[in-house]
């Protein structure tokens, strides 16, 4: 997902599909090992993305 696709979605909170959204909560209800190098630059790119629209380190 790119950072335009996240910024419609924060100026438009509701701009997604229902369906799409349960379909992707339903993942955690999954019992799958989560990569921790990608959980690693998940929550880099998330925090990153918190800075930047509120401004700070934290």
């Amino acid at each position: 997902m790119s950072e335009s696709d996240w910024q419609a979605i924060f100026d438009d909170p509701m701009g997604f599909d229902p369906d799409e959204l349960r379909e992707f909560l339903a993942a955690d209800m999954m019992d799958v090992p989560v990569d921790p190098v990608f959980r690693e630059e998940l929550r880099k790119r998330l925090w990153d993305m918190v800075r930047k629209r509120y401004g700070g380190d934290g």
